[in-house]
């Protein structure tokens, strides 16, 4: 991700096969996307350079019901829509349209962000997909 390529964490299985675990953790066992924040953010402070360009931005969607569901969304949304995927014909990019997308300035925000994701994700049949940090870089 410093290299300015976007990177994110995905976890697919079955319900109860261990992708919130696997993704989050515990306390005693941080997962998946914490250990990568704490990463991405530590060596970013030691290449001076990529913090003045580091842009780390915090998204997280489920699959549940056979439909892409916003586990970002404001605590106040009684009825979250139904997210559609948007292909990129040119480029062959699959995006989710109108997916929050929360700016980080450090690994305990992300963390905040991947938290508030957890616990959206509680409902029976959802699965906790990760997040997607973006760090653009300097035009050359």
């Amino acid at each position: 991700a410093l290299d300015g390529y976007s990177a994110g964490v995905l976890a697919c299985g079955g319900p109860d096969s261990g992708k919130s675990h696997t993704l989050f953790g515990s306390t005693a066992d941080p997962g998946t996307a914490p250990l990568a924040a704490q990463a991405l953010f530590a060596a970013a402070a030691a290449q001076p350079q990529a913090v003045a360009n580091l842009r780390v931005s915090c998204s997280a969607l489920a699959v549940a019901e056979g439909g892409l569901v916003d586990l970002l969304l404001s605590p106040g949304v009684l009825a979250p829509p139904r997210l559609e995927p948007v292909q990129d014909e040119l480029g062959g990019r699959v995006q989710v349209g109108e997916l929050t997308e929360e700016v980080v300035a450090d690994a305990a925000q992300l963390q905040q962000g991947l938290e508030r994701a957890r616990r959206a994700a509680t409902p029976p049949g959802a699965a906790p997909v990760g997040y997607r940090p973006v760090v653009p870089t300097a035009p050359p």
